[in-house]
């Protein structure tokens, strides 16, 4: 029985390593000005120019072959900036970041071990165990003792990398 908990529990973690490998790859920037290029007027980005000591906040307004050019986010005056090619060092995008439902699936993978150790055991007091854990999570779920709903929580947001210059 331990042996087969702690098969279960590698491959748990071993899935987990796989995702988190997976994200970060795709969260990885692009050295091509094209990935720029793709960008559509109005899309919010930080600019970090070579000058600068910390991000310009900006929305796009024309992206060429030497240069990005956006309107400072300020309701006060209509500041236009643009960058040369040669000036950007970096980058970042604000998109809405993915739903993770990773520890739904940790939460799945322990119960469902749990469950299975019990089962294999052959004890009925395990499988009865079991039985009336499954039967409370249940009721507390769908019984009286259930949280009213609440409003749905805000997207999480994160700046993801579009491009990355070559450091000076």
């Amino acid at each position: 029985m331990g042996r087969f908990v702690a098969m279960v529990l590698a491959a748990v973690l071993a899935g987990g390593g796989v995702a988190q490998a997976k994200e970060a790859k795709r969260a990885g920037g692009s050295g091509s000005w094209d990935a720029m290029a793709a960008l559509k007027p109005g899309t919010q980005i930080d600019v970090l120019a070579a000058d600068e000591a910390g991000p310009e906040a900006c929305l796009v307004s024309a992206v060429d072959d030497g240069a990005l050019t956006c309107l400072k986010e300020d309701p006060a005056n209509d500041t236009r900036l643009v960058f040369p090619r040669s000036a950007v060092r970096e980058v970042r995008m604000w998109e809405v970041a993915p739903e993770r439902h990773v520890g739904r699936w940790i939460l799945a993978g322990v119960v469902l071990g749990v469950g299975v150790a019990l089962m294999v055991e052959g004890n009925i007091v395990g499988i009865a165990v079991y039985g009336v854990f499954l039967g409370t999570a249940e009721i507390m779920q769908m019984g009286p003792f259930r949280t009213p709903p609440r409003s749905p929580a805000p997207k999480r947001m994160r700046r993801r990398l579009v491009y990355r210059g070559a450091t000076p």
